[in-house]
Formats: structure tokens, C-alpha cells, sequence
């Protein structure tokens, strides 16, 4: 699986959230 999709994506999310 690509992990590197899911970190990014994780990222963004707290980005958001922050």
C-alpha cells in the first residue's frame, strides 16, 4: 500500500483541523 498517500492525507487532515 502506498504509505506515503496516508501520511500526506493525515497531514492534511491536521492541517485542517488545526
Amino acid at each position: 500500500m502506498c504509505r506515503h498517500l496516508l501520511s500526506d492525507w493525515i497531514q492534511r487532515s491536521t492541517s485542517t483541523s488545526l
